[in-house]
């Protein structure tokens, strides 16, 4: 299958989800249902998946997007800088749903 091949079906299928696995496991970008609309989606590792989205979006290539982390050592691979919070202050609070 393509990187630019759709992926079509329900979210709760699990051939979808083999497919969703395997493209972003691949350095593709999936389309994702959030709770309020669809968004991009690729794992952060993939330069080339994150390039991908800001041409798709005809953004920039230092364009800032959301980090989905499973916890706070995933967040420090990634982040830079945690901005107006300390990260001992997101440390006490995780897991709880942070942005």
């Amino acid at each position: 299958m393509s990187h630019d091949a759709s992926i079509a079906g329900a979210f709760d299928d699990p051939g979808t989800l083999d497919l969703v696995y395997e493209m972003l496991a691949r350095g593709g970008v999936v389309v994702l249902p959030t709770d309020t609309l669809y968004g991009f989606s690729a794992r952060i590792s993939s330069e080339d998946a994150i390039r991908r989205i800001s041409a798709i979006k005809r953004a920039p290539n230092d364009r800032r997007y959301i980090l989905l982390a499973s916890s706070i050592e995933m967040v420090d691979r990634y982040v830079r800088s945690y901005g107006c919070v300390s990260r001992d202050a997101l440390a006490r609070r995780w897991p709880a749903p942070l942005s």
